[in-house]
């Protein structure tokens, strides 16, 4: 069967852009802003629908790094917030091998994981300073690729100062199978 979605995605960017937008009243600038802002956002939908699975898999796979990681810092100082960092990394890794496995399963564990972490990390403002430190620059690492992804990510936006300096989609999903 035929995936016909792409297709009316583009008919409703036509209708939007051909037929709607004159009809708005241009002294209405919140209207004719509106209905830029819908074209936009559903031109980017069509152009990165194709690898929104592998963005899922890739947020899910970068935060299981860093949970393994902040665990195993925290293994002496915190042992039972360690202990669960690694269990739920754990588990993300074995839902990851799941690769046929729906992207909501990933951006799911992805929130929880997250959730998981936070609460560890408010957990850590107990321990010694250094200790607090060592995973306060762990987490600030593992922030900017999560960051680089996500610029990437809505480079078409237009909002960085400098997109080419950026590396491409393709390149920061690399590490996602072809799923």
């Amino acid at each position: 069967m035929a995936d016909h979605n792409e297709n009316a995605l583009h008919a409703a960017i036509k209708a939007l852009n051909q037929v709607v937008a004159p009809s708005v009243d241009r002294s209405n600038p919140l209207a004719v802003e509106q209905l830029r802002l819908v074209s936009m956002y559903l031109e980017f939908h069509v152009q990165h629908r194709s690898h929104e699975r592998k963005l899922a898999w890739t947020n899910l796979h970068l935060q299981a790094r860093l949970a393994q990681e902040a665990g195993k810092l925290l293994a002496t100082v915190l042992p039972d917030g360690s202990a669960r960092l690694i269990a739920a990394a754990q588990a993300a890794q074995r839902q990851l091998g799941d690769t046929g496995a729906p992207a909501t399963v990933w951006e799911r564990m992805h929130g929880e994981l997250g959730q998981c972490i936070s609460e560890v990390q408010a957990e850590a403002n107990a321990c010694d300073e250094s200790d607090r430190n060592a995973l306060d620059t762990l987490v600030l690492a593992h922030a900017r690729e999560h960051l680089e992804l996500h610029r990437v990510w809505f480079k078409s936006f237009g909002f960085e100062g400098r997109p080419e300096s950026l590396p491409s989609l393709e390149a920061v999903l690399a590490q996602a199978p072809d799923i």
